[in-house]
């Protein structure tokens, strides 16, 4: 069939479901007339969205991206489910307006609390993506949107890239809703030492502030291995968005060649709620597509290097450890730790 007699949205070649419906009012203006509708039921698929009008075959609606999970709220635990249109624009942004109303409907978020977000990303030829999430605020009617547009931006990376058409995919979220939000300030980052010997057993203190009062000190031990003789160490404490934003910093920037690569990168990214602790340090290594190999020797990194998507480095992460908090995490800070040569 064909219909309009103009463009929907211009969106070309597309498969969205196709529906009949009810015209319920027309408003007339002179700015601009609208009907006003009722959807009916599926009746097939739209395929085309061209300039001298849109086209579609009758018959059975086209595939769908499925979305469920559930909303535990001090009331009860609500199951959802919807499924979005697989458009090349539009499904990210979708997704993100489904999970945002899901969650928002069911949340007095009028009120201080907390909200915390796990999700599961799965999709045809790659591995599944798991994200964690934890979001809280005075009054802050912001926290579902922020949920949403964390996992539609996962969607999004996956569903427009010059590997091809997308792929299928499904989103799993669940979200929880606490009365009492917890929200953490790193303050300071301590060493026992300043000078350290191989073998040597070390104690970093992180000291934290909690909003409302009160304050916190995580410890972590480590001993200094004997690769790090004769150089400066930097300990950093960090959330998780620093985290990531000092691996990327050493690491170099990723450069994947097709959507399993780029979903095995972005599958990295660390979790929310979690008290990170990195060491860095400077040596050889190679970046080679979304995959880090620091600390290489020096012959070994420059034989291998010679594809488009490689690149040298000069530093890497050589320890990192994390501790789980119970609530959100801000802040970054770091110290120096000079190793005495072996």
């Amino acid at each position: 069939i064909t219909a309009f007699g103009h463009p929907f949205m211009g969106g070309g070649a597309i498969s969205i479901p196709m529906g009949g419906g009810t015209i319920l009012n027309t408003m007339a203006t002179l700015r601009r007339s609208f009907k006003m509708s009722a959807p009916g039921p599926v009746v097939g698929e739209l395929v085309q969205d061209r300039l001298p009008a849109i086209g579609g075959i009758l018959g059975e609606g086209p595939a769908m991206l499925p979305v469920h999970g559930t909303v535990q709220t001090p009331a009860g635990k609500d199951d959802f489910k919807f499924e979005v249109a697989r458009d090349a624009g539009l499904t990210p942004r979708l997704v993100a307006v489904g999970l945002s109303s899901v969650i928002g409907s069911r949340l007095d978020v009028g009120h201080r609390g907390m909200l915390r977000m796990q999700a599961s990303i799965k999709g045809d030829g790659f591995d599944p993506i798991e994200l964690s999430r934890v979001y809280s605020g005075e009054k802050n009617e912001m926290m579902p949107v922020f949920a949403s547009v964390d996992v539609a931006r996962i969607v999004a990376s996956l569903w427009r890239t010059p590997f091809g058409p997308p792929p299928g995919m499904r989103v799993e979220m669940h979200a929880e809703w606490i009365a009492d939000p917890v929200e953490e300030f790193i303050e300071s980052l301590t060493l026992d030492r300043s000078i350290a010997k191989p073998g040597d057993e070390v104690t970093a203190s992180v000291r934290m502030f909690r909003a409302g009062g009160g304050s916190h000190i995580e410890t972590f031990k480590f001993k200094v291995p004997r690769n790090w003789a004769g150089q400066e160490i930097d300990l950093v404490a960090c959330d998780a968005m620093g985290a990531n934003q000092v691996a990327g910093m050493v690491q170099g920037t990723p450069m994947p060649r097709s959507v399993k690569s780029l979903a095995r990168w972005i599958a990295r990214f660390r979790n929310a709620g979690q008290l990170y602790f990195m060491a860095l340090r400077k040596g050889v290594g190679l970046k080679s597509g979304v995959e880090d190999h620091a600390f290489l020797p020096g012959t070994a990194a420059v034989k291998l290097l010679g594809r488009t998507n490689q690149e040298l480095r000069k530093a890497g992460v050589s320890f990192e450890e994390s501790k789980e908090r119970p609530g959100v995490i801000n802040g970054i800070t770091a110290a120096s730790l000079r190793v005495a040569p072996y």
